[in-house]
């Protein structure tokens, strides 16, 4: 079995990576190396995958990790680290919300990431919002939801 998840993980393959990692015959010590060989190969999506479905604790804190992973979205659907506003295109691409955008790869999230935004943002306590300073930085859930429907109203206005 291990062999595998560790061919799925090197050929950066999210989806069969996610369906080989439930099976429940995976010892720890394949779950470990699996991690390992996840983040050293700096595949943060299936790193995440992989805490998320072996319920393991990652190697930095889970705000880190989500900010992290949001980098990530914006580096593969606009080619900058941090597309302005992408906390919230990310956001209603998880919601499902409808927004006049270019940058559709934020919109037309697959399940998977959708399940391991949610799972991030439920360990972190919150999600990423970019105010001032050189980094984004999370905050709880109530304010984050207020951030974001003022961010909607001037979407539609």
């Amino acid at each position: 079995m291990i062999r595998p998840l560790h061919s799925a993980i090197l050929d950066h393959d999210h989806e069969l990576a996610a369906e080989l990692a439930v099976d429940a015959s995976v010892s720890a010590t394949a779950r470990t190396a699996a991690l390992k060989l996840a983040w050293d190969a700096s595949d943060l999506p299936i790193y995440v995958t992989l805490l998320r479905i072996f319920e393991a604790d990652p190697e930095s804190k889970w705000g880190d990790l989500l900010i992290d992973y949001i980098y990530h979205l914006s580096e593969d659907n606009s080619c900058t680290s941090w597309l302005s506003n992408a906390e919230f295109l990310t956001w209603a691409g998880l919601q499902g919300d409808a927004v006049d955008t270019p940058w559709i790869g934020f919109l037309d999230l697959s399940e998977t990431l959708r399940t391991d935004l949610r799972f991030l943002a439920d360990r972190a306590g919150g999600w990423p919002l970019w105010t001032t300073g050189d980094a984004p930085k999370i905050v709880a859930h109530r304010e984050w939801t207020d951030a974001y429907s003022r961010w909607r109203q001037q979407q539609d206005d």
